[in-house]
């Protein structure tokens, strides 16, 4: 897949950089994690001690230093924030990559229980399930004009 491709050869050219003292100081990432979502991808970068100033030096100008190690044509801008213990550096999959919609009808019909419904999908393309129950008797569906609530 390109998506796992471009996500992986972003990772191993931070983690590279980072080694290298190019993003300011040499920093040790001990460990990354890629995500291909179906509208971006995503790296969370474990630096331990040093989480705080990477993140610092990517997150720096609008993310200018993150744009550089992005290895695919991304519309819009990436970010780059903390999740966790770890650095998380996000963009937007180009128009070919991307989900453009998600059917619910297509990823599950019929949740089992009563009261259950498809809420959607999540990062990593997981079906969400939802349902009222003692612990969740409300809830509550957000989002702007056009994001598919």
């Amino acid at each position: 897949m390109a998506d796992k491709q471009a996500l992986n050869q972003t990772a191993q050219a931070l983690i590279a950089a980072a080694q290298a003292g190019a993003l300011g100081r040499p920093t040790q990432i001990f460990r990354a994690e890629t995500i291909a979502g179906p509208r971006a991808g995503a790296i969370r970068l474990f630096a331990g001690l040093q989480t705080g100033y990477l993140h610092r030096v990517l997150a720096a100008d609008d993310c200018a230093l993150a744009r550089q190690f992005i290895a695919w044509p991304f519309p819009g801008d990436p970010q780059v924030y903390l999740d966790g213990k770890a650095v998380r550096v996000e963009a937007p999959w180009p128009p070919e990559l991307a989900t453009a919609a998600i059917r619910l009808r297509e990823i599950a019909p019929h949740p089992r229980g009563g009261g259950r419904w498809v809420v959607g999908v999540d990062e990593i393309g997981r079906t969400v399930i939802g349902g009222l129950t003692d612990a969740t008797p409300h809830w509550l569906v957000a989002g702007t004009t056009g994001s598919g609530k």
